[in-house]
């Protein structure tokens, strides 16, 4: 999903044209390309639409004229009325293009026009296009807003890797030298992802979706996933037309069709790759510990080291005869190095360097016993690394184990990464010593966990069918 670009020579199989050819081909993302006038010629355009389309190449003959500054580029935008948002003037005066273009462009970009980067391969849109599509989605404060192909949130998206590069360096450099910028605008992530790809960050997280580069109509149903349940607008190139839809609430889809363009095609995925990307994506997911945030400097001024664990704060807070013991009676079980491990983290939030995974083990009991969640999750993040570093079969004796444990004490994130193992590498599992470990209840749920992975990928699956029926979206109309 590249930087939006107006014109593709790729895409240019006709002669070569003449100059008054040359430019209405290269603002075709406005008023139309030469296959509209063809047919304005044979007659099959209505009166009106000549006269607009005829209109409108006036327009952009003078816009092609360099301006001097940005200020100026933007005064010609608004005279000839491709500007008419003070709102969006104001975001264009904030944010000059030539910030944005490569160095080895700069003096184009005071130029409507749009600029082909051809060592990056990727094209920049006309100013007036960016005025366009800011005025047609209506962007306001609080809006959850995500740019595709290169969003209060606002999130881009690319594909290629040079391009979100030079987008956050970009953004860096503006923060870092304009005031106005850097007090008028929120924090913007910009992240390397095919947006036809599920994304827990993305999918139904947006009010407002541009996209920039032209989606094929058949594919056009999973960009609508982008947006919030609540409903939202998504403004896209679609073949030849530049279509805002409207999503409401009820789910309903109505379209608007806002002008004619030529952009960079999106860069497609087959269905393998996005149910192979799907299953990598759950797979890291389940295989993730999420650990807390340390808490040492937040807990002492309020608490003794000793009232950071729930079992000790229990007891000193009681009023019961022993509350205040200097001697604490340690059950049967644990051994002299959990006990000592659980004592260097309540007094430095970490654990103990270069525990073995057994040592690891008898540590997590005491922590689950003594009440330490976050020093549950650091002995979870490191059987669960172990786990990943060990080679297959040892991994795959491991992991049944580790299911056990994780059912014993009661703690998600180690059974969700034990089942999630488990499932990638079932035969080895299944093969391996550690197999017998587990019950018959335990083997049913995992192979309920295991029907519930497919059902999703099967709704993945239809889910990457274009809508039909009273679901489908609305067929195209002629913008004349």
């Amino acid at each position: 999903m590249a930087e939006p670009g107006d014109y593709d020579p790729a895409r240019d199989v006709e002669e070569e044209p003449d100059l008054e050819d040359a430019e209405d081909q290269d603002n075709d993302d406005l008023h139309g390309n030469r296959r509209r006038r063809a047919r304005a010629l044979a007659g099959e355009i209505p009166l009106e639409g000549l006269l607009r389309l005829l209109a409108g190449q006036r327009v952009i003959v003078e816009q092609r004229r360099a301006a001097g500054s940005n200020e100026e580029l933007m005064s010609g935008l608004k005279r000839t009325g491709m500007l008419n948002s003070e709102a969006v003037q104001r975001a264009m005066l904030t944010c000059p293009r030539g910030v944005f273009v490569p160095e080895a462009y700069r003096r184009e970009a005071w130029v409507d026009s749009p600029i082909r980067v051809e060592e990056e391969d990727f094209n920049i849109s006309a100013p007036h296009m960016h005025a366009q599509l800011l005025e047609s989605l209506d962007i306001c404060p609080g809006d959850r807003v995500l740019d595709a192909g290169k969003s209060g949130r606002v999130v881009g998206v690319d594909i290629k890797p040079t391009c979100v590069k030079l987008s956050q360096d970009n953004i860096a450099r503006l923060a870092a030298t304009s005031s106005a910028f850097a007090s008028a605008v929120g924090p913007v992530e910009i992240f390397k992802h095919n947006v036809f790809i599920p994304h827990q960050q993305l999918r139904g997280k947006f009010n407002k979706v541009c996209v920039g580069a032209t989606c094929p109509e058949e594919r056009l149903h999973l960009l609508l996933h982008l947006l919030e349940p609540a409903g939202g607008k998504l403004l896209a190139p679609v073949d030849s037309d530049l279509r805002l839809y409207t999503r409401g609430a009820d789910g309903s889809i109505r379209q608007r069709m806002v002008s004619s363009v030529r952009f960079s095609d999106l860069e497609v995925p087959s269905d393998a790759s996005i149910v192979l990307s799907v299953m990598q994506q759950e797979r890291a997911a389940q295989m993730a510990v999420a650990v807390s945030p340390p808490t040492l400097n937040t807990d002492l001024p309020h608490q003794a080291n000793s009232g950071r664990a729930a079992h000790f704060r229990a007891r000193l807070s009681s009023g019961m005869r022993d509350a205040h013991d200097c001697q604490h009676k340690v059950p049967e079980g644990f051994t002299l190095a959990a006990l000592q491990g659980l004592l260097l983290y309540l007094y430095t939030d970490q654990l103990p360097p270069g525990l073995e995974p057994a040592a690891v083990v008898e540590l997590l009991h005491a922590a689950a016993y003594y009440g330490t969640p976050r020093l549950i999750e650091l002995c979870e993040a490191s059987l669960v690394g172990e786990l990943l570093r060990l080679p297959l079969p040892a991994a795959a004796a491991e992991a049944p184990h580790l299911l056990c444990l994780a059912d014993e004490l009661g703690l998600a994130q180690l059974r969700r990464a034990a089942v999630g193992f488990i499932a990638q590498h079932y035969a080895d599992v299944q093969a391996s010593e550690g197999w017998a470990a587990l019950d018959k209840a335990q083997v049913e749920a995992l192979a309920g966990d295991l029907a519930g992975q497919l059902a999703r990928l099967t709704g993945l699956l239809r889910d990457l069918e274009p809508p039909s029926g009273a679901a489908a979206l609305p067929k195209r109309r002629s913008w004349w």
